[in-house]
């Protein structure tokens, strides 16, 4: 400890340490809900300045990128070669590699990774790491958790192709009014044929790497130039539109609320002033119903003004307000910090629909483009906001909504730390991370730090009301939320639950060898759109499913952060028979 640095010294804890530890689980939580009001998560201040350190890094090298693309000029020309299309295509692939060597979304101590604060790659590179793929009974060379050799080799091949294109000149016939060509179709196609042979082996480098963006901007970039502008500009505004209505549930204001007050540029006033009483109702007043919802309104109806004006004083406006959305966005510094996201996104706006305006969507004619937007962008939003359960609320463009999937995973005693010693990965949990810096007191009240921000939202307040349904004695587990397994054991987290569900508890049991009741799993699935209830499991490790059923929305909307009364529930569907839920089939590789 007399090795810790002062400016990385955190504030102090809102708890009398030793007191809080005897208080019951929801008890602890109270306390920390409360001080999470005005403090958030309670990070050091040059925490935050890590991540305005590595945005202007992100900004300042990618230009230089952009810069050194043969025939386009210099960084003193950015005037000159901003609005050429290979330069747009470059941000794509540029941020693209960016995300997925870690660096964007998911990286450092916001994301409950200290030592090392960089950990996706060395999970990506490092056989023997656990790998989810996602449809492991159907298709063929995909079956397994163990990442090998040729997991490593396909991510090394993206990660070079991804390098290869950024280095390239421009190829092919030059676009009208521009000065370079576009990137070689060949050399797309490979990297695109590449990223979709590591999605169907290993779900969660796909989704980590932001594919859902992405990989469809580069599968757009294989069409002619005219129909390839329009494809890019319909991508993008399903990206706004789609997260904007998975926002309109009451949920979304939580979002708000729990967010602004973790944002360490906005006035105390300003954070209490987004709960009903700031100390003893802790559900979101009407004003953050009224400024999540305002916002709702700008992510849904500006893209679609920008999308059918053609330049002028509506899209220079419309692009303007879209701009300053995102940098709203960015200095809220939401957790998972998807702040080059939000670059892109920012980026493209001025790009495609200021720069471009002129390109009219009426002129879409290619029916191949056509059928890629309906079946593979308007395809995953429609049915991941109807059925929830079966794509990931990333690609399904859920962001930031609120109706997450979430999990516990309830260890009892000290079984937890058998993570450490029985699963190969490339960082510790946060726990044993933050031990090593601040002591074991920081690291259990910044475990439930995790479980109160959880517990601000319909599905954690339900989580909580199932914990008595999962484990004999509550106090007797240490319970930690699932994006703090993910967080070490999958090398990457961003609030998909769908990344430690059943599929990884699998994994981890076949490592470790949990007995009965040593590791039990809660998980709530998201909200559909068009239902008022979430569907929930609690599985044994060793035995398999113990209950599914749902649970109402509409309780815990009354509910707070620290209630720990049982929830109604309705049973759904039989358990599965002891020993159930290890396939033995798919524990080996193909």
């Amino acid at each position: 400890m007399s090795a810790q640095k002062p400016m990385l010294t955190p504030p102090p804890l809102p708890v009398d340490v030793e007191s809080w530890k005897r208080l019951p689980r929801h008890e602890k939580i109270r306390p920390l809900a409360r001080d999470w009001v005005e403090n958030g998560v309670g990070a050091p201040a040059p925490i935050y300045l890590l991540y305005v350190l590595k945005l202007i890094a992100f900004a300042v090298g990618g230009l230089l990128v952009l810069a050194a693309t043969p025939g386009i000029g210099g960084v003193t020309d950015v005037a000159d070669w901003w609005h050429e299309p290979i330069v747009y295509q470059k941000l794509v692939i540029g941020i693209w590699l960016f995300e997925m060597m870690g660096l964007g979304g998911s990286f450092g101590p916001l994301t409950f990774k200290f030592l090392p604060p960089l950990v996706a790659p060395l999970h990506w590179f490092r056989p023997g790491t656990i790998r989810q793929p996602p449809w492991p009974r159907v298709v063929p060379l995909t079956r397994g958790d163990r990442r090998s050799g040729v997991d490593v080799l396909l991510a090394a091949v993206a990660a070079g192709l991804m390098v290869w294109l950024l280095a390239s000149p421009g190829s092919g016939p030059v676009p009208p009014g521009a000065s370079a060509g576009l990137l070689d179709k060949q050399v797309v196609l490979a990297l695109v044929v590449t990223m979709l042979a590591i999605g169907l082996r290993d779900k969660v480098l796909y989704i980590a790497s932001r594919a859902d963006v992405y990989l469809v901007s580069t599968v757009i970039f294989l069409f002619p130039y005219d129909q390839m502008m329009i494809g890019l500009k319909l991508a993008l505004v399903a990206v706004w539109v789609g997260a904007g209505v998975s926002k309109l549930t009451h949920v979304f204001p939580y979002v708000v609320a729990t967010m602004t007050s973790n944002a360490p540029l906005r006035p105390k006033w300003f954070k209490r002033a987004m709960y009903r009483d700031p100390v003893n109702d802790l559900r979101p007043s009407r004003f953050a119903f009224g400024f999540a919802h305002s916002g709702t309104v700008v992510e849904i109806a500006l893209p679609l003004v920008m999308l059918f004006s053609h330049g002028g004083t509506v899209s220079l406006v419309a692009v303007a307000i879209i701009v300053i959305f995102h940098l709203h966005i960015i200095s809220n510094v939401p957790l998972a910090v998807p702040n080059e996201w939000n670059v892109y996104m920012l980026a493209a706006a001025i790009f495609l629909f200021w720069s471009h305006a002129d390109v009219a969507v009426s002129d879409l004619s290619n029916p191949l483009l056509i059928a890629l937007l309906a079946v593979g962008v308007a395809g995953p939003v429609v049915l991941g906001n109807l059925r929830p359960d079966l794509v990931s609320f990333v690609i399904a463009m859920r962001y930031y909504a609120g109706t997450w999937p979430a999990s516990l995973w309830c260890f009892r005693g000290e079984s937890w730390r058998r993570l450490s010693e029985d699963v190969t990965k490339a960082s510790g949990l946060a726990d044993e991370q933050l031990e090593r810096i601040y002591g074991a007191d920081y690291s259990l009240v910044t475990r439930y730090r995790m479980s109160t921000f959880r517990s601000f939202f319909p599905a954690g307040m339900a989580l909580n009301g199932l914990l008595r349904r999962a484990v004999d004695d509550v106090e007797a587990y240490a319970i930690i939320d699932g994006e703090i397994i993910a967080s070490a054991v999958n090398g990457w987290n961003m609030g998909d639950g769908h990344m430690h569900n059943e599929q990884l508890l699998e994994a981890v049991q076949r490592r470790c060898g949990f007995a009965p009741g040593e590791l039990v799993l809660v998980h709530v699935e998201s909200q559909p759109l068009n239902k008022n209830r979430m569907a929930y499991r609690i599985v044994d490790s060793a035995l398999g499913r113990l209950e599914a059923g749902t649970v109402p929305v509409e309780p815990m909307l009354k509910r707070q952060p620290w209630d720990d009364a049982p929830v109604p529930v309705t049973l759904t569907g039989p358990t599965t028979a002891p020993g159930a839920l290890l396939d033995p089939s798919l524990s080996e590789a193909e």
